[in-house]
């Protein structure tokens, strides 16, 4: 599988082999999302602001494992 992030707001996950959309998932941050990371069965992103989440997706059908509020402003 590849899952891409775009500023759609969505992250999605394709075939590799196809190209086949897969599954998509909404985040909150209308500025877009960061490159995910997969591990363990599990897609990571953040999101931007204002929705400043971290998302772990189910990698395979891409449901919300938990998402979690970052403090925006911790390191200022």
């Amino acid at each position: 599988m590849l899952y891409i992030a775009s500023s759609d707001d969505n992250v999605y996950a394709l075939d590799a082999g196809t190209g086949a959309l897969l599954w998509s998932y909404m985040t909150g941050g209308p500025e877009g999302a960061s490159s995910p990371a997969v591990s363990n069965g599990a897609v990571y992103i953040g999101s931007n602001y204002p929705d400043n989440r971290v998302y772990a997706l189910n990698a395979s059908n891409g449901t919300l494992l938990w998402s979690y509020v970052l403090d925006a402003y911790a390191n200022t």
